[in-house]
Protein backbone atom coordinates (compact mmCIF):
# COMPACT_ATOMS: atom_id res chain seq x y z
CA UNK A 1 0.00 0.00 0.00
CA UNK A 2 1.70 3.45 -1.10
CA UNK A 3 2.48 5.44 1.79
CA UNK A 4 0.23 8.43 1.27
CA UNK A 5 -2.82 6.25 1.48
CA UNK A 6 -2.77 5.61 5.52
CA UNK A 7 -4.14 9.16 6.48
CA UNK A 8 -7.02 11.61 4.74
CA UNK A 9 -3.90 14.71 5.70
CA UNK A 10 -0.54 14.55 5.08
CA UNK A 11 2.41 15.63 7.67
CA UNK A 12 2.20 14.83 11.25
CA UNK A 13 -0.94 14.75 12.72
CA UNK A 14 -0.24 14.05 16.54
CA UNK A 15 -2.54 16.07 18.53
CA UNK A 16 0.13 15.98 21.51
CA UNK A 17 3.99 16.17 21.82
CA UNK A 18 6.11 14.60 24.09
CA UNK A 19 9.70 15.85 25.57
CA UNK A 20 12.04 13.71 27.60
CA UNK A 21 12.49 16.22 31.17
CA UNK A 22 13.44 13.55 34.12
CA UNK A 23 14.22 9.97 35.06
CA UNK A 24 12.82 8.35 38.44
CA UNK A 25 15.25 8.38 40.88
CA UNK A 26 13.53 7.04 44.16
CA UNK A 27 9.66 5.45 44.71
CA UNK A 28 8.38 5.31 47.60
CA UNK A 29 5.60 2.79 48.24
CA UNK A 30 4.13 3.63 51.74
CA UNK A 31 2.94 6.63 50.39
CA UNK A 32 2.94 6.36 46.31
CA UNK A 33 5.23 9.70 46.05
CA UNK A 34 8.00 9.38 43.52
CA UNK A 35 11.08 11.42 43.45
CA UNK A 36 12.24 12.99 40.07
CA UNK A 37 15.88 14.07 38.98
CA UNK A 38 14.99 16.82 36.17
CA UNK A 39 17.28 16.70 33.34
CA UNK A 40 16.00 18.28 30.34
CA UNK A 41 14.04 21.81 31.55
CA UNK A 42 11.70 23.00 34.37
CA UNK A 43 8.39 21.46 35.41
CA UNK A 44 5.20 23.25 36.63
CA UNK A 45 2.01 22.21 38.95
CA UNK A 46 -0.84 21.36 36.18
CA UNK A 47 1.52 19.85 34.12
CA UNK A 48 0.92 16.18 32.08
CA UNK A 49 3.66 13.77 32.29
CA UNK A 50 4.17 10.31 30.58
CA UNK A 51 6.40 7.93 32.40
CA UNK A 52 7.22 4.49 30.77
CA UNK A 53 9.24 2.08 31.33
CA UNK A 54 10.38 -1.72 30.67
CA UNK A 55 8.12 -2.63 33.60
CA UNK A 56 6.18 0.03 34.56
CA UNK A 57 4.52 0.10 31.14
CA UNK A 58 3.16 3.80 30.41
CA UNK A 59 1.62 5.85 33.26
CA UNK A 60 -0.09 9.09 32.25
CA UNK A 61 -0.94 11.88 34.83
CA UNK A 62 -1.36 15.33 35.93
CA UNK A 63 1.30 17.43 38.62
CA UNK A 64 -1.23 18.29 41.20
CA UNK A 65 1.78 18.56 43.87
CA UNK A 66 4.68 20.01 43.57
CA UNK A 67 7.65 19.64 46.49
CA UNK A 68 11.67 20.42 46.15
CA UNK A 69 13.67 19.79 49.20
CA UNK A 70 9.98 18.95 51.19
CA UNK A 71 8.59 22.65 50.47
CA UNK A 72 5.59 23.01 47.93
CA UNK A 73 6.27 25.47 45.19
CA UNK A 74 4.28 26.15 41.89
CA UNK A 75 7.43 25.77 39.30
CA UNK A 76 10.95 23.31 39.41
CA UNK A 77 13.76 25.01 37.90
CA UNK A 78 15.81 22.50 35.67
CA UNK A 79 18.61 20.11 37.75
CA UNK A 80 15.89 20.10 40.47
CA UNK A 81 15.10 16.89 42.24
CA UNK A 82 11.17 17.20 42.66
CA UNK A 83 8.55 14.66 44.68
CA UNK A 84 5.37 14.28 43.14
CA UNK A 85 2.87 11.69 44.35
CA UNK A 86 1.73 9.39 41.80
CA UNK A 87 -0.80 6.94 40.52
CA UNK A 88 1.36 3.77 40.26
CA UNK A 89 4.47 2.16 40.98
CA UNK A 90 7.34 3.74 39.05
CA UNK A 91 10.77 2.60 39.07
CA UNK A 92 14.45 3.83 39.27
CA UNK A 93 15.20 5.34 35.91
CA UNK A 94 11.76 5.23 34.34
CA UNK A 95 11.59 8.13 31.70
CA UNK A 96 9.76 10.99 32.06
CA UNK A 97 8.07 12.73 29.68
CA UNK A 98 6.26 16.53 29.52
CA UNK A 99 3.01 16.07 27.47
CA UNK A 100 2.36 19.06 25.37
CA UNK A 101 -0.71 19.84 23.17
CA UNK A 102 0.25 20.48 19.91
CA UNK A 103 -0.42 23.94 18.06
CA UNK A 104 -1.10 22.86 14.00
CA UNK A 105 0.76 25.65 12.47
CA UNK A 106 3.16 26.56 14.92
CA UNK A 107 6.25 25.32 15.46
CA UNK A 108 6.51 23.68 19.35
CA UNK A 109 9.42 25.71 20.80
CA UNK A 110 11.76 23.31 22.82
CA UNK A 111 11.21 23.15 27.12
CA UNK A 112 14.34 24.63 27.67
CA UNK A 113 15.70 27.05 25.18
CA UNK A 114 19.41 27.18 25.28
Amino acid sequence: EPLGEWTVAGGNCATVTKTHIARVSNYFARIKVAEFTLEAGALSRGDELFVTGPTTGAVTFRVDELRVDGVPVETAPQNAIVSIPVPAKLRLNDKVFLLQTRRFGQHTPPVNPS
